[in-house]
This record gives C-alpha cells, structure tokens and sequence, in this order.
C-alpha cells in the first residue's frame, strides 16, 4: 500500500466485466483491503508475463482462505469446516506511462469465485429487462382433448 504512489498514476482507468471506472488510490486500496479481509493469505502467483511497448500482460493463479463474507449472496465462510480454500485465475494487462499503471484491463471468474463460496445463484446485469428466469412452456397434454 505504501508504494501504490509509485505504481499507479492518481487516475487509473479499470476495465473489468464490460464496465469502465476511474479509480483514485483509495478505491485501488479499498478493493485490495477488501480482498484481503476476505482470505487474508490471498497468494497470487505469476505464471505468465508478456510485456510489449508499454502494454504489461500478466497470466495468474490465486489462492486464499475464504474466512470473511466478501460478497452478498454468499455463504457465511463460518458455515464451511473445514475453511474454503479460493482458487480462480486471472489475466490483468497494464498500461504504463512514464513508470505507472494508467489503464488496466480485469479478467477473472467471479462467477466460480462466487460459487466456491457457496452463492447459488447468477448476478444480474443492471441492464437486463427482468430479473424473472423466462418463463417454461407448459408440456403438452398427455391425451389429445376429446373431439366435439
């Protein structure tokens, strides 16, 4: 957290799930507090780097007991004995100007990260129409209606 002034430019602009945000240091510090709160021996480990121009790729692994809620919708990591143990992977690319981070394109699965932590079910866009599962045709009928 002390050396975020000389990774990240003030503005760091995060693409993450189809969303783009502006982020300041105490929203990078926030999202990184709340991670750790959540599995406090989170372990990334770097299997891959590409690194062209001033574009950084990195390929991830990651791991942590799953020990505080992170989000909603999902299981109280009391509930699990013994501790859930995360893991998921992550591609990050940074784009960095003059020594910093100014742009960062996320992807990872929360999806399966959710699911480890018990949640059942799928978030919603918050530009889907309904949040009702469409709606099944009735089966057909076992006999054919009697004729008039």
């Amino acid at each position: 957290m002390a050396r975020m002034k000389a990774i990240f430019n003030p503005i760091v602009v995060m693409h993450s799930r189809s969303e783009i945000v502006s982020l300041n240091p105490g929203m990078v510090r926030g999202v990184i507090a709340s991670w750790r709160r959540s599995m406090p021996d989170l372990h990334f480990a770097i299997e891959d780097t590409i690194i062209q121009g001033n574009k950084v790729v990195l390929r991830l692994k990651y791991t942590g007991t799953y020990t505080k809620l992170m989000w909603a919708q999902t299981m109280d990591p009391a509930s699990f004995n013994p501790p859930k143990k995360i893991r998921s992977d992550e591609i990050l690319i940074f784009d960095v100007k003059n020594g910093r981070i100014s742009e960062i394109w996320e992807e990872y699965n929360e999806t399966y990260m959710r699911f480890q932590m018990g949640s059942t079910w799928c978030p919603q866009r918050p530009d889907a129409q309904s949040a009702e599962p469409p709606a099944t045709p009735s089966a057909p009928p076992a006999k054919p209606p009697a004729k008039p």
